[in-house]
């Protein structure tokens, strides 16, 4: 179990390292939501797609490193539990890893509000962007229908513009 010590402490560090630069990039992605800078947003999308390869090799190498030491966890990089895989260390590893942890869990709370927080911005915006098209346009005022609603049938068929979020 010595052996698993380092890396695993290593890992989760570094883990930690990347779920605050998603933080950084989910709030820099606000700014841009806010100028409806497009070109900006592709590569705060691109930002985000690259932390969370990397988050995945972490998750593989944590992975790998427990089936090396002989730890069974039945797990595979999409089922990564990070609960599960704590709950296998020994008592005194999660001792010294407990406020890794605690901070890991705080940013990951942290980049879902703020990742909420940016997904309702750019539905409020599309929203009124569609109202306001609907002024100009001089079409009857339709309700929304971004996020989860999308998939639904309409029944007036023409919608201006058409945005996944």
């Amino acid at each position: 179990m010595d052996t698993i010590k380092l890396p695993v402490a290593s890992l989760f560090q570094e883990k930690l390292m990347h779920y605050q630069e998603l933080v950084a990039v989910l709030t820099e992605e606000r700014k841009w939501i806010a100028n409806a800078n497009v070109d900006e947003l592709w590569r705060m999308s691109d930002a985000k797609t690259t932390i969370a390869r990397k988050i995945d090799q972490l998750r593989a190498r944590l992975l790998e490193i427990f089936t090396e030491a002989g730890i069974d966890h039945n797990m595979i990089p999409e089922t990564f539990n990070t609960s599960k895989i704590v709950s296998l260390l020994p008592g005194s590893l999660r001792k010294e890893l407990a406020g890794t942890l605690l901070s890991l869990g705080i940013v990951k709370e942290e980049v879902r509000s703020l990742s909420r927080d940016n997904k309702q911005y750019i539905e409020t915006y599309l929203t009124m962007l569609d109202d306001l098209m609907s002024v100009l346009t001089g079409r009857s005022q339709t309700p929304a229908m971004y996020g989860s609603q999308q998939n639904q049938k309409r029944s007036d068929g023409a919608r201006l513009f058409h945005q996944e979020v």
